[in-house]
């Protein structure tokens, strides 16, 4: 319950201080000192408590008993990063609340998930080259070619990558963040509201990081063999070659902008691309740069090369409607796992839960199938929840 507690309040991202503050205005006196024992598992909270609390930090009573069964280890946030350590804390506690949900929901569904990518795939990199191999042999691991990627996001999921995006910090500083989960699964989190081209390259940006062991290197040693990792994960050097030539004396800002749309990685990108593998040389290399200056494209790029492609997470709410709409789960524990759908599972509680009248009427396997699984996370829920099983007199009256 400890550990729930303390999630739950970085979720929000709230100070002992601030939560003691909150539940003083609702009439609830408790101290720093007492809310940080609740949190070192150095006492346990009565079930008033675990009430006022449950208000305050926005979650359902029930979320300070589940167990958290996943150890996620993250990497560091990036070098530019100006998020300040409470944003970067609560972001993580956020990613960690939704990758728990994600597990337990392919657990209920018996989804097993096998990850093409490993921590053993890592591969010791010291220069820009090494940067650039690593990515062609990432994309040989998962069976890619050397052709635009219509989603990246799709490509990881379904090669085993826990993909979430962030719709809680909006904040243009914060572009991606990644991390292992169990040791084994690889994490990235995406900013949600990033224009499409600059979110398919946060998504590569933060597998580099993933897959790279830069040990030992700068900061800024490790951003860069990350960023030439994700420039050749989405453009092959063989792409490269195809499309534009082995050597250019000139190229137009209009022609990198049709390769934009066609392969999700924008201007300014594909002229560092076309430069770091030596289709042009440095002063047509500036003179580009200069030219996209000049026209006001640094932040914005014209709408007309916008990347048409879709990139959306899809896992999470997927299994949720699916667990959702076989039963397993209520509306409410739908939009618990996943706050996200909330508005799509608002009002269908009395249509999405599934009454024993009905489960009578199905045939005999399918209703087996229904009954076994409702038996297998209540089994679960008591198994590991040893609150639910262990009673004191405080806990079942309020004096």
């Amino acid at each position: 319950m400890h550990a729930r507690l303390k999630n739950a309040r970085l979720a929000r991202g709230l100070s002992l201080d601030e939560v003691s503050a909150l539940l003083r205005a609702e009439g609830v006196i408790i101290s720093k000192a007492a809310l940080s024992k609740y949190e070192r598992d150095q006492s346990s909270p009565p079930a008033s408590m675990l009430t006022a609390l449950a208000k305050i930090l926005r979650v359902e009573p029930a979320f300070f008993f589940e167990t958290s069964r996943n150890n996620v280890v993250w990497g560091d946030f990036r070098k530019n990063s100006k998020l300040g350590k409470k944003e970067q804390t609560q972001l993580q506690a956020i990613a960690s609340n939704c990758v728990q949900s994600l597990v337990w929901l392919e657990e209920a569904l018996l989804l097993e998930a096998h990850p093409r990518l490993s921590q053993r795939d890592r591969v010791r990199v010291s220069g820009l080259h090494e940067a650039e191999f690593v990515a062609e042999s990432v994309r040989q691991a998962i069976g890619l070619g050397y052709g635009p990627l219509a989603g990246i996001i799709e490509v990881l999921e379904r090669n085993g990558v826990v993909v979430l995006a962030s719709e809680h910090i909006q904040d243009t500083e914060f572009d991606g963040l990644s991390g292992w989960l169990d040791e084994h699964r690889p994490l990235i989190v995406i900013r949600s509201n990033a224009p499409v081209d600059r979110l398919r390259f946060s998504l590569a940006h933060e597998l580099g990081h993933l897959m790279l062991d830069c040990d030992g290197l700068s900061a800024k040693e490790r951003e860069d063999l990350a960023h030439r990792f994700a420039s050749a994960f989405i453009v092959p050097r063989a792409a490269a070659f195809a499309e534009l030539g082995s050597l250019r004396r000139n190229l137009n800002l209009s022609e990198l902008g049709l390769l934009k749309r066609k392969y999700g990685l924008s201007i300014q990108a594909w002229i560092r691309r076309v430069f770091d593998l030596g289709i042009i040389n440095e002063s047509l290399y500036r003179k580009l740069i200069m030219e996209v200056s000049s026209r006001g494209w640094r932040r914005a790029e014209p709408g007309k090369f916008d990347y048409p492609g879709i990139e959306e997470t899809s896992h999470l709410k997927q299994y949720t409607l699916r667990a959702l709409h076989e039963g397993l789960i209520s509306a409410q524990r739908a939009s618990e796992l996943c706050p996200a759908l909330r508005e799509v599972t608002g009002g269908l509680e009395d249509r999405c839960e599934v009454p024993a009248t009905e489960i009578l009427k199905l045939s005999p396997e399918e209703r087996n199938r229904i009954l076994e699984a409702a038996a297998t996370l209540a089994y679960d829920d008591y198994a590991n929840n040893q609150s639910l099983t262990d009673f004191k007199a405080d806990d079942l009256i309020e004096y």
